[in-house]
């Protein structure tokens, strides 16, 4: 008798409404920022996880297109005490976008929101939240 053997097939045709890329190709998005609010649940929360020294926070989202695809994401924000603007980690960002690996299969959430974080991290973003929340600092 011969064994059974299973083929996997990468993930390359979904219908869900997810945006598949890999990582490197997030740097071809020309992301825009979109909107930027202060959120009291998400200082309360900020203040709750990470104690006091926190004096604002909110959300975030940024667009873009990959492929003739809209793309966006967003996340959590505090603004510090000593006036530095961070990303609130403990909350992964919010977004249609679905990282994969070279073969065509879905990072781990894990993953992906690491994926993401790393990118995030490396737009010039605070600038968009400060001149948003500025009126409100003094």
């Amino acid at each position: 008798m011969t064994p059974l053997v299973l083929y996997h097939v990468p993930e390359l045709a979904n219908c869900d409404p997810y945006v598949r890329l890999q990582p490197d190709q997030l740097g071809d998005i020309a992301f825009e920022h979109n909107e930027t609010q202060q959120d009291a649940d998400v200082l309360v929360d900020a203040t709750s996880l990470h104690g006091a020294g926190i004096s604002q926070a909110g959300w975030t989202e940024w667009k873009g297109q990959f492929s003739g695809q809209d793309v966006s994401i967003g996340w959590d924000w505090v603004l510090l005490e000593n006036g530095e603007i961070l990303i609130l980690p403990s909350v992964g960002p919010r977004t249609n976008i679905k990282i994969h690996d070279a073969t065509g299969f879905d990072l781990s959430y894990g993953a992906s929101e690491a994926a993401l974080l790393r990118f995030v991290a490396d737009l010039e973003w605070q600038c968009h939240v400060y001149g948003t929340i500025s009126d409100s600092i003094h």
